[in-house]
């Protein structure tokens, strides 16, 4: 019964707003004046303008779209959610180029021909980084790191171990990849980073492979971490603006595409009369939503929407959203929208205006207010910056929870607004990761009490192993390095997947399973350095389980990460 009324309304809306189209329009208009002047002076109310109200739920209704010769258009309707993906993905590769911020940059490697730190050092070479090595044997090194890819000729490589650090090997040293990991087979020792008073090429004794293992994997890493807050050069932002801005949703030509995506949605929903427009200035940069507004009826708004993108808007790893426009002196609401729902929660930010002044104004995302129909959620929702459907504009005389808006006016008003930005501060240099530390998934096992597997190879080995890994995290959590400790699942050789497969956990409330390639482990060191988010965290990270996610870059990966809350080098809840 709901089906046929609706379709019924659907029909009686396309046929009333087609008739309003047709070019012999005299006679119905006629008729309908008639009765907007008799419903007046009857009721004291203003007409309402029921073709306006008729166009509005056309151009906002998919269904209606296809039955609407002048609000359906051909071809696709532009979709800044692809192309925003697209933008960032191609940011993703200047990160990757000798464009890279980091070109340039002294970048020290302990564990550089390791099957994760040789391909880490490949991937700093290409990003424009001089990579320093620190390796046991300088001509095997050379094989290891030649084979994997690696410019050796351009490698400034220090023959030594964690205990033979001097000064000397962090001169104007931008960050630190500590990447090691002691072989768990007896007879591998031969390519150890640490030189120890036995040789140890031919242990057999498990308790000699204890005090090596400690030697280098605490012993080794609690040196390094004295010697990189000693003389780790104190970094300064680099040679970059510390503001990053991404174009969100651009208003150049064509103007179709403006009245295309953005519809009006004023007060004529509810029975009011007030309108408003949205149209591409007279120089082409920029639109100007204008109208007039009245609170005859009991209205008193008007606004102008985005139709639902096809695909959300991922702005995760963002702060806000950037804004620069002309005002009148009023005040307006910049409004997004999470889902697709008609009647659904709007995050709301108030702006002010100054008269005939262009204005900047940074809104950021954790400032928008949840309103539902004019009230405001709690306790509030976050903004979800990973799934934007639709911007709004408006003036209303209404402000939140009952309030006014103390600059409203009845009348006329106008705003001008250039493109629509996402912002971020980088923070490189002063707040990003300078010490990158590689643990183990399996590491957590000790923090809440949980058994390796029974049928592990090598378990009391690896238990030992992931003590000493443990310690060592404790010693760089209560350092003054800005550090970020990745803990990747089951390692296995192969080509990376990407970070729209990956998958990180800072929870750490059980161990995390999985698996993940070393070349998705060493994208995921190197992305640390870009990342404020990934500063002062330890996360564990896996292949997802269930396949590609929406993450768009390592920035929307990180986007989630809080920093460790610890007491005496350990996490705590």
């Amino acid at each position: 019964m709901l089906n046929f009324v609706h379709c019924t309304w659907l029909i009686t809306c396309v046929f009333t707003h087609r008739l309003l189209a047709l070019g012999n329009v005299h006679c119905s208009n006629t008729i309908i004046k008639a009765e907007e002047k008799r419903t007046e002076k009857r009721t004291g109310r203003k007409p309402w303008p029921f073709g306006r109200f008729v166009k509005t739920f056309l151009f906002f209704n998919p269904l209606a779209r296809a039955f609407s010769q002048e609000i359906a258009v051909s071809g696709n309707l532009p979709d800044p959610g692809a192309q925003v993906r697209s933008l960032r993905l191609h940011s993703l590769t200047h990160l990757e180029k000798d464009v890279s911020p980091l070109a340039g940059k002294v970048v020290l490697v302990v564990g550089a021909t390791g099957r994760v730190g040789r391909k880490l050092v490949v991937k700093l070479q290409r990003s424009g980084c001089i990579v320093r090595a620190l390796v046991r044997d300088e001509r095997r090194a050379k094989t290891i790191l030649r084979d994997e890819g690696a410019q050796v000729e351009k490698l400034e490589l220090i023959t030594g171990d964690l205990h033979s650090l001097v000064p000397e090997h962090f001169r104007q040293v931008y960050a630190v990849f500590c990447v090691i990991g002691v072989s768990l087979q007896p007879n591998s020792y031969s390519a150890s980073t640490v030189s120890v008073p036995i040789d140890m090429s031919s242990v057999d004794s498990n308790v000699e492979w204890k005090v090596y293992t400690e030697l280098v994997e605490y012993e080794g890493v609690k040196n390094l971490v004295s010697f990189a807050q000693q003389y780790l050069k104190d970094t300064e932002s680099l040679e970059i603006p510390d503001v990053e801005y991404l174009n969100v949703l651009s208003f150049r030509p064509p103007a179709s595409n403006i009245t295309r995506l953005w519809g009006p949605v004023d007060d004529v929903v509810m029975g009011g009369v007030s309108q408003s427009k949205v149209e591409l200035s007279s120089n082409g940069d920029s639109v100007i939503f204008s109208g007039q507004v009245s609170t005859d009826n009991f209205g008193g708004f008007a606004s102008v929407k985005t139709v639902p993108f096809e695909t959300p808007i991922d702005l995760s790893g963002y702060d806000g959203i950037y804004l620069r426009f002309l005002g009148d002196g009023k005040r307006y609401k910049f409004i997004i929208r999470c889902d697709k729902k008609w009647d659904g929660i709007a995050y709301i930010y108030s702006v002010d205006t100054v008269a005939s002044t262009w204005k900047e104004c940074y809104l950021l995302f954790s400032q928008f207010r949840p309103v539902f129909r004019a009230k405001t959620i709690t306790p509030m929702t976050p903004l979800d910056s990973s799934r934007i459907y639709s911007f709004q504009l408006m003036y209303s005389k209404f402000e939140y929870d009952e309030k006014l808006n103390p600059t409203f006016q009845e009348g006329l008003f106008s705003l001008e607004l250039k493109d629509i930005y996402a912002y971020r501060h980088n923070g490189l240099g002063t707040q990003t990761p300078q010490f990158v530390y590689l643990s183990a998934a399996a590491v957590s096992h000790l923090t809440k009490n949980v058994s390796l597997p029974i049928s592990l190879p090598a378990k009391s080995q690896m238990e030992y192993l992931l003590y000493c890994k443990y310690r060592a995290e404790q010693v760089i959590r209560s350092s003054s390095l800005r550090y970020s400790i990745v803990r990747p699942c089951a390692m296995y050789d192969g080509p990376g997947k990407g970070c729209n497969y990956l998958l990180i956990d800072q929870q750490l409330k059980s161990p995390m399973n999985g698996v993940i390639s070393r070349q998705d482990v060493a994208n995921v060191c190197f992305h640390t350095l870009f990342s404020k988010n990934a500063s002062a965290t330890t996360f564990e990270v896996s292949e997802n389980p269930d396949g590609a996610n929406s993450f768009v870059d390592y920035n929307s990966l990180f986007s989630k990460l809080q920093p460790d809350k610890v007491s005496q080098g350990k996490l705590v809840s």
